[in-house]
């Protein structure tokens, strides 16, 4: 089923009549039609590192590739943290280069293992660009024509340390591709049919495990390497609503996913059968947009529709605090090195928070206001934190003194940009409405 959607503004899920109220509510300058996902973990239960990633190029134990890539995921890592060991402190917000995609780019663009940046379009591509030899023009390296051209790709994709890409298509299946031996066409390795559109991103595990939703309100976990050309399901969890966030996973392996029935799920991977065992559920009461993050001592952050910052006991799934922001938040969270969650929302703020409240109550350690939704953060190894914001992407860092972030820089762009990446050399990459967007 094929519903109208800006779902993808400014990082965030917004479907149907109710996005356009809000939008017109919000933000009432611009449709900015942008999104943003998560990460996964193996079904095995292994543990992640500590930055919830599992480096770039060793091979799983399924026979495929972990993730691969200074930013191979929409979250960056397993854990959903959305931070970059790269130091940026040297970027001054000029462009570098960009690649001008003529149809809507809807979603974050995500980084391999060589530097080549992957973005979806609404024309039903999925588009592999490299950086410029010379000048500021990207590059098309290959693309791929999912489903018959009528079909959006409307979120982010995956990239495995091999090379393969995973991405989702509103024609209802999930793709596996390959780079080409020669010429500009991706090869199709596998496709999977869910009972929907696809508009989560994908989430690779620790042995290649593909974690992925659907608008049919299941997450599914497929097998990477299945015989054939058709996907092959190892198990997959029932919600009551589409499921558009991107799972992540805790230190346990449990598999954390939003729904847009209003509640986070905390899911156990089966020791037989194809059914994911629910560990705990909370309905906050309005929709899930926000992907779940996992911090290092397994607390999960997530945002919801009525206006909350959640933070999880990720064993139990006991609210251990709460904060009330004025407006959705749809950004999904990012977790500094000390332990700072960092989230927008759409009444313009960047909130950094303690990871432990008070009581119930979350501890804002410090703000910064802008003007339009804020996107999820990333988090660079120098401490800068990127949003993006309207028409802008802004770099700002923590306050030495007093509750006010500091603005180091600002880019701003000719269309809504989606929420940043962060690349090995500190480049930050984000699309606006029809580009590619490389920016130092």
């Amino acid at each position: 089923m094929r519903y109208f959607s800006c779902k993808h503004l400014f990082g965030v899920r917004l479907p149907s009549m109710k996005l356009l109220l809000a939008a017109l509510a919000v933000l009432p300058a611009a449709c900015g039609f942008r999104s943003e996902l998560g990460t996964g973990e193996s079904a095995s239960g292994s543990a992640p590192d500590q930055l919830g990633g599992f480096g770039g190029g060793a091979t799983g134990a399924g026979g495929s590739t972990v993730p691969g890539g200074p930013w191979p995921q929409a979250n960056h890592d397993s854990q959903g943290t959305r931070r970059s060991p790269a130091d940026s402190s040297a970027n001054q917000g000029k462009l570098a280069w960009s690649y001008a995609i003529e149809a809507l780019v809807p979603d974050m663009p995500v980084i391999g293992a060589d530097g080549t940046v992957y973005a979806g379009s609404y024309d039903g591509n999925l588009y592999a660009i490299g950086p410029p030899a010379l000048g500021a023009t990207g590059v098309l390296r290959w693309k791929f024509q999912t489903g018959d051209g009528s079909d959006w790709v409307v979120a982010a994709p995956a990239v495995a340390a091999d090379g393969t890409v995973y991405v989702g298509s509103d024609d209802g299946n999930v793709y596996a591709i390959g780079p080409p031996a020669s010429g500009t066409a991706g090869e199709l390795k596998w496709s999977f049919p869910t009972g929907d559109t696809v508009r989560c991103s994908p989430t690779i595990g620790r042995d290649g495990t593909l974690y992925v939703g659907a608008d049919d309100y299941n997450l599914y976990a497929l097998d990477p390497r299945p015989q054939g050309k058709t996907g092959q399901l190892k198990w997959s969890f029932a919600t009551a609503g589409q499921v558009e966030t991107a799972p992540a996973i805790g230190p346990d392996g449990t598999v954390y996913v939003g729904s847009f029935d209003g509640s986070p799920y905390a899911i156990t991977p089966p020791t037989s059968g194809t059914s994911g065992k629910r560990k705990w559920s909370f309905n906050t009461g309005e929709w899930i947009m926000s992907s779940p993050a996992v911090g290092a001592d397994g607390m999960v952050y997530v945002g919801s529709d009525d206006y909350n910052v959640y933070a999880f006991n990720g064993t139990t799934g006991s609210i251990q605090w709460t904060y009330k922001t004025r407006s959705f938040v749809r950004s999904s969270p990012a977790i500094g090195a000390d332990g700072t969650v960092y989230v927008g929302s759409y009444d313009g703020t960047l909130y950094a928070f303690t990871s432990h409240g008070s009581g119930t109550n979350g501890v804002l350690k410090w703000s910064y206001q802008l003007e339009g939704a804020v996107s999820a953060p990333a988090v660079a190894g120098d401490g800068t934190v990127y949003v993006s914001a309207n028409l802008g992407l802004y770099a700002i860092s923590p306050p030495k003194s007093g509750s006010t972030g500091v603005l180091k820089w600002s880019y701003q762009a000719n269309g809504a940009l989606s929420s940043p990446a962060i690349g090995n050399d500190a480049t930050v990459y984000v699309n606006d409405e029809h580009h590619v967007n490389a920016v130092r």
